[in-house]
């Protein structure tokens, strides 16, 4: 994938947020992230509300993950669930990305991702 266009954004994604909007597909995020069915059903056991389980799921996800876990890779994977637009709502403190090098790692992380992305911006995770 390749993006003649220059205009690069980036954003803050909060975790909290996510979960909130998520709600009860939850289950099938944790799927598209590679969250095993066995986590899944340590998590439904230990947590009651929907919110609650896809929280500590992200989590888990990004502390399982680590420096793998991206922001890109969570729009992927909510877009994979018909989701897209938790992103859209979840997004906050939008810039466009000016830095040259920092517009070069953006560009090099999206030429080379295999997914779709929705929007053309480099996510920033907040495991708040």
């Amino acid at each position: 994938m390749v993006y003649t266009e220059e205009h690069i954004s980036k954003a803050e994604l909060r975790l909290t947020d996510i979960a909130e909007a998520v709600q009860t597909d939850w289950v099938q995020l944790a799927a598209q992230l590679g969250v095993g069915p066995l986590e899944v059903t340590d998590i439904q056991a230990d947590f009651d509300a929907d919110v609650e389980r896809a929280l500590v799921m992200l989590h888990l996800w990004v502390q399982s993950s680590g420096r793998q876990a991206t922001g890109n890779d969570l729009e992927s994977a909510l877009d994979a669930i018909g989701r897209a637009d938790v992103i859209r709502r979840c997004m906050y403190n939008v810039k466009e990305v000016t830095d040259v090098n920092e517009k070069a790692v953006a560009k090099g992380y999206l030429d080379k991702s295999t997914s779709h992305h929705v929007y053309n911006s480099w996510w920033i995770l907040n495991c708040s």
